[in-house]
């Protein structure tokens, strides 16, 4: 028969509503501290299967921690039987290094010279705008409707 420890009873007690299993992990070199918590209704509910994720840089040092339980709410009177342990997952996650951006290079010609620089959308198409522009505005000005007075010639 498997003696109950004193975590055991601790996790196993009724505890008041609200009250939650943290746990912490710390790296020596700069004494910075992760803490991850959940209810402890969820833990005793999910029979104590937990998964740890541990999430670490480059470098090798942890930015941060997840902690999750096999439960998605509390169940009151949970019957925890014989035997009692902790069922733990735990997974080291490491950043993907992004792909570099391409950078450009500078092409060169045959010739050995540089390229021409890339012109602006006006430097390029303005022989398309200019006679666009002289359309409308000519279109525009003629505001002579019919309505109005006749010339002089057309008055006698």
């Amino acid at each position: 028969m498997e003696s109950s420890t004193a975590v055991d009873s601790a996790v196993t007690a009724v505890k008041p509503k609200g009250s939650r299993y943290e746990i912490q992990i710390g790296d020596a070199s700069n004494q910075k501290i992760l803490k991850a918590s959940v209810p402890l209704c969820m833990l005793q509910t999910s029979r104590f299967h937990e998964m740890i994720t541990v999430h670490v840089d480059s470098h090798g040092k942890p930015f941060h921690l997840d902690y999750l339980v096999n439960a998605n709410e509390c169940l009151p009177d949970i019957d925890f039987g014989k035997t009692l342990h902790f069922k733990t997952v735990v997974a080291v996650g490491r950043l993907a290094d992004a792909p570099r951006p391409i950078l450009e290079k500078l092409k060169e010609t045959v010739d050995g010279q540089e390229p021409v620089p890339e012109q602006s959308f006006i430097q390029k198409y303005w022989y398309y705008i200019i006679p666009i522009m002289l359309v409308l505005t000519l279109s525009s000005s003629g505001g002579d409707d019919g309505k109005g007075e006749k010339p002089a010639a057309a008055k006698k």
